[in-house]
């Protein structure tokens, strides 16, 4: 039996992008609490919210809830608490002390259990000792799970945002970005254009050499693109075959130069050709932003350039005002 730890991914505005988890052999759980038992003589289990039983040592403890015994219920609040806490009760003429904690990565709360019989001082110091260092080995393994937490946070945040074919951005993350910088740029009456392209005839690919191909050609186009552009712009997947640049601070002059050097070394690109046992064009529609744009206006500006840029001929760059 597996035990699932789900944890919620959010983006930088703390909305919810996807959750992850991880999973625990019960197994693995049950040596554990074998193991203080057998060494240390206690008793442990884990509570959840309601005071539920939900994780102890197979066969070795028979409360299924705090609300089994009256001692235990009477000490409910203070056991189901955030604080780490250290009580005693006295249970059929028998003393216990319970060593309490709250473990976030798990939502779960430890109680280590110990009978009191026939405890010297010197047991009883041992007691804590050891109970130290059974709390000790809970934070491990609390540590380890919130690891392995972050490690798939890193990479489904990463998934999030980008396009796991190219690496280049995915088109929600580019909108947003897209949307910062245009405010930005209207604020500070700097200059802004839009690249819009799409590979000419990319259906010809994959129907003659099959998706694996056209993918390589992908993934070779986003290499281009991130050889050829300043890390200040903005590149992104839109989807399929078409690809987006945001140009910070550029002209459509400026612009025009950039479309015209993408559009020359897509063309004569050998990787591409060696792929496809010919050149890979591409068609382009470019636009730059104006004082009364929104980002739809802008978009839908970019995407009409495009479309003219099709019907043209294809292996064009068409710009707009």
């Amino acid at each position: 039996m597996i035990m699932f730890i789900n944890h919620k991914i959010y983006n930088e505005q703390y909305h919810t992008i996807g959750a992850t988890g991880i999973g625990l052999k019960i197994s693995y759980v049950n040596d554990m609490l074998k193991h203080f038992r057998q060494k240390y003589s206690f008793n442990v289990y884990f509570l959840n919210q309601d005071g539920e039983v939900v994780l102890y040592e197979h066969g070795m403890n028979p409360l299924r809830s705090l609300a089994d015994v009256p001692e235990l219920n009477f000490l409910g609040d203070l056991i189901l608490s955030k604080e780490s806490r250290i009580l005693d009760y006295s249970r059929a003429g028998e003393e216990y002390l319970l060593n309490t904690k709250y473990i976030p990565e798990l939502d779960l709360y430890l109680v280590v259990e110990a009978k009191l019989s026939g405890f010297t001082k010197e047991v009883k110091r041992t007691f804590y000792f050891n109970l130290l260092s059974s709390l000790l080995a809970t934070l491990v393994i609390a540590f380890l799970i919130l690891k392995t937490i972050k490690k798939h946070h890193l990479n489904l945040s990463y998934l999030a945002q980008y396009d796991d074919l190219t690496n280049l951005k995915n088109r929600r993350v580019f909108n947003e970005e897209l949307q910062h910088f245009l405010l930005l740029s209207q604020r500070r009456h700097s200059y802004l254009s839009l690249l819009f392209f799409d590979l000419d005839d990319f259906k010809k690919i994959n129907d003659k050499f099959g998706h694996q191909t056209g993918d390589k050609v992908l993934i070779r186009i986003a290499d281009i693109l991130q050889h050829n552009l300043r890390q200040t712009d903005i590149m992104g997947r839109w989807g399929g075959e078409e690809f987006i640049i945001a140009l910070i601070d550029t002209d459509l002059d400026d612009a025009k130069i950039i479309a015209e050097k993408l559009k020359t070394d897509i063309e004569k690109d050998d990787v591409l050709s060696q792929l496809t046992d010919k050149n890979v064009t591409a068609s382009f529609g470019l636009t730059t932003l104006n004082s009364k744009d929104t980002m739809d206006s802008l978009l839908s500006r970019a995407d009409d350039a495009l479309y003219e840029a099709k019907k043209g001929g294809k292996n064009r760059i068409v710009s707009v005002l």
